[in-house]
């Protein structure tokens, strides 16, 4: 079975509606328990990848992208899996994760296990992200992120 199809088939199954873009990207998006942001995902069949990306909601402003920077550096620190990317340029903060299923057949719960790890994550970082945007330290704001309870696996 093609990676689209897996993907596609995952998306179908829990109902989770998406899009695909004239250059063959899948993109959705995702209520979290602070906001909600779109989700793009990029599949590569012939290289047997996929790569999810949640996107902040709003570019970053000039003047605040150091102190993001520092937040997501931070925030990587303790990520097992996904890293967030900060744009310099743009602006655009987002967090990605990825599956390479090179030698074996991707199936549903690959995806789900890789896209859940996606929103989730970015969940649980939200709010210390939009902490730091409001003027917050962002050592503080990794602090309270990580002290806080991570959220249920309630994406499904």
């Amino acid at each position: 079975m093609p990676l689209i199809d897996a993907v596609r088939e995952y998306f179908s199954s829990e109902d989770w509606p998406v899009m695909e873009t004239e250059d063959g990207v899948l993109e959705t998006a995702f209520e979290g328990t602070t906001t909600a942001w779109p989700v793009r995902i990029h599949v590569f069949d012939e290289d047997a990848r996929v790569v999810f990306i949640s996107a902040f909601p709003a570019p970053v402003d000039d003047d605040l992208r150091s102190a993001v920077g520092e937040f997501c550096h931070r925030a990587n620190f303790g990520l097992a899996i996904g890293n967030f990317e900060l744009d310099y340029d743009g602006g655009e903060v987002r967090f990605r994760t990825s599956i390479d299923v090179e030698g074996s057949t991707a199936d549903q719960a690959m995806v789900r296990n890789v896209m859940v790890a996606n929103v989730l994550t970015m969940d649980r970082y939200v709010p210390g992200l939009l902490a730091v945007l409001a003027g917050s330290d962002p050592a503080d704001a990794i602090e309270d992120v990580e002290e806080a309870p991570e959220p249920d696996d309630s994406a499904d």
